[in-house]
This record gives C-alpha cells, structure tokens and sequence, in this order.
C-alpha cells in the first residue's frame, strides 16, 4: 500500500455540465471532456431494484467477499479449461469498478492489477461506496454512463422510479453495452433482461 498507494482522486469522474432554472428543470446539458453523459447520484436516490439486480448478475457473493471471490475465479478457470476458450469471468464489481478507473488490459496482468487494487480499495471504502461507484461510472450503451443518465435516456425517469423489469434491464446492459443496445438489439437486450431476473430470483431478491 506504501509503495503503489490507491488514488482515491480517480473516483472523481469528469461529469457532464447541467445548467438549471431556479426551479431544478433542466436548461441545458453539455457531455464530459470525454464525451460521455455522466452525472452522479447517490445509492439512496437509485432506488430499490437496480442496486439488487446489478449484485445479483455481476456480482452474488459481492457482500462476502474483500474485493476478490476466489470461489468465482475457480469457478471460471474450470469452466474456461473445460470450453478450451474464455466462456466465463471471475471479476467481481470491485474488480470491474477497477477496471474502469484504469482502463486495464483484457489480460492477465490486467486481471492481476485489478484483483490487487480490489483489494485495496475495499480495505479503504464501504461496500456501499464500491456499488455506488460502479453504478455512476458503468456504461449503458451509447456514450451514456451511470444510472442517472441511462434511466432517464432509455425510460425517461429517475433511477428511483424504475419499475423491477426497467432496473433489470438496465443491470444487463453493463456486459455488453454495445451488443445489447435496447434501441438497436431490443431481442438481445430482453434475453439478458430474462438473465437478470433469473438471477434476483435465484439470490432471493424476488419471488
């Protein structure tokens, strides 16, 4: 920690400008240097549904583990053995949290940087603060980032007012935000919607 200290500062995203009236409505909006939308909101302003389906198909175990679920990384080194291909991740949200931060390679040493900086991270912050990270920075398809932008983009709302089925399909979007574009891939993006509630159920987050 001493000699490769976590750069708590990199959670800082660059966020894109809102200009409001006196009343909060919206004026204008400008995207980030980058050129993403992406504006923070708090885990308590998400609502209910989102947080529950993003852990329940990212991340089950993500209240048990520090940073690093070895029985994932297990469970994905024998399924990838056994395909003789990469059909499945060990990368917990933290790990993906990191990913993001540091743009690491799809490699190994990329999977090492971010499983040490997991670590690292959770040894620092609440788990609340790594899901609320995760969920201000991940991408949801088009240059949209974070679940403030893509709730009111896809649905036209808050992140709080998400119905079950509108914050499950959201949580899927993440894994492949390309590919499962609602606007473009709407069968795609209903299959991996189907996933994720498989997954709440399965996790005991619905009935």
């Amino acid at each position: 920690d001493r000699r490769y200290p976590f750069p708590l500062a990199r959670l800082d995203a660059a966020w894109s400008a809102v200009v409001e009236a006196s009343d909060g409505a919206p004026l204008a909006r400008g995207v980030a240097l980058d050129g993403q939308w992406r504006r923070p909101t708090m885990l308590a302003e998400m609502g209910p549904w989102l947080p529950l389906a993003t852990v329940a198909i990212e991340d089950r175990r993500f209240r048990a583990h520090g940073g690093v679920d070895v029985r994932a990384v297990g469970r994905a080194a024998v399924a990838n053995v056994r395909a003789l291909a990469v059909r499945q991740g060990g990368s917990t949200l933290t790990m993906q949290l990191v990913g993001m931060m540091f743009n690491t390679p799809r490699s190994m040493r990329g999977k090492l940087v971010e499983a040490f900086r997991a670590v690292q991270l959770e040894r620092l912050v609440t788990k609340d603060e790594v899901l609320q990270w995760y969920l201000n920075l991940a991408p949801y398809g088009r240059n949209l980032c974070g679940v403030e932008v893509a709730a009111r983009h896809w649905f036209g709302k808050a992140p709080a007012d998400l119905a079950l089925d509108e914050a499950a399909l959201l949580a899927g979007l993440p894994q492949g935000p390309g590919r499962l574009r609602p606007d473009q891939f709407p069968e795609r993006a209903l299959l991996r919607r189907h996933a994720v509630l498989d997954a709440m159920l399965r996790a005991g987050c619905v009935t």
